[in-house]
């Protein structure tokens, strides 16, 4: 009974070590387009706020995972893995920390009318992964989380009267933001209609020919280095009789 109760032990003991990872992935309004185009055999794993990427990118799909025992370093594995399934071209990794899951009671008998028991608090951690794509073109200017100007890249913005400090309304008639399909479906030289709101003016349009865009991301270090995704084991099934196929 004794050594039954070792190897349960041992078992739980493995389970805890090599933690379990669940992940979600939400796509977004650019996910169908982003899949349709090809994609590199990894993408680039960056941590948030630690590079300033220039070129234009699309939002496509977010990774989140989560797990009450694995490492970080693992969750972040996982999400690599599966941000390569979905030929992203970068994917920027956010923490979002632990919160209380409850707690997990534990008792045990030592014999001799000795017996304890403890109760832990149970952590799940939190990562999320957003997945890019770089765009075939851009327009030349970054946008903060509010579609405001922030920089401007190209001086075909300037010279068409566009400045920082505008909020972006629509391109093409399509309304702005950092994940509409329409901004995969741009080519160089491609003349675009932007409609922008100016603080103390109002509505402006003006027309402007986008740009070739540039994987400025590739000159960084990726996060962490990249190892291949560990096949899984293969499941054999086995009769009464001994035969597997």
């Amino acid at each position: 009974m004794r050594k039954n109760h070792l190897t349960i032990s041992f078992i739980l003991c493995l389970l805890l070590m090599t933690g379990c990872v669940h992940l979600n992935v939400q796509p977004l309004a650019a996910y169908d387009q982003a899949m349709k185009l090809p994609g590199p055999d990894k993408p680039k794993l960056f941590i948030e706020g630690t590079v300033k990427i220039t070129s234009a990118m699309t939002a496509f799909a977010v990774i989140q995972a989560n797990s009450k025992n694995a490492s970080r370093e693992s969750m972040i594995r996982n999400i690599w893995w599966k941000a390569a399934e979905l030929k992203s071209d970068v994917v920027i990794i956010r923490d979002s920390g632990s919160y209380y899951a409850g707690s997990v009671g534990t008792a045990a008998y030592l014999g001799s009318g000795v017996a304890i028991s403890s109760s832990t608090p149970v952590l799940n951690r939190v990562i999320i992964g957003f997945c890019l794509r770089l765009n075939p073109a851009r327009i030349g200017f970054q946008t903060d989380q509010n579609q405001m100007i922030i920089d401007i890249y190209n001086d075909l913005v300037r010279d068409a009267g566009i400045i920082e400090g505008d909020k972006v309304v629509s391109i093409n008639d399509f309304g702005y933001s950092h994940n509409i399909p329409e901004m995969l479906s741009l080519s160089p030289s491609q003349e675009v209609k932007i409609t922008v709101i100016r603080p103390g003016i109002g509505r402006l349009t003006k027309n402007v020919k986008t740009i070739k865009n540039n994987a400025s991301y590739l000159n960084y270090t990726d996060a962490l280095m990249w190892k291949d995704e560990p096949k899984q084991s293969e499941t054999r099934y086995c009769s009464s009789a001994g035969n597997c196929k």
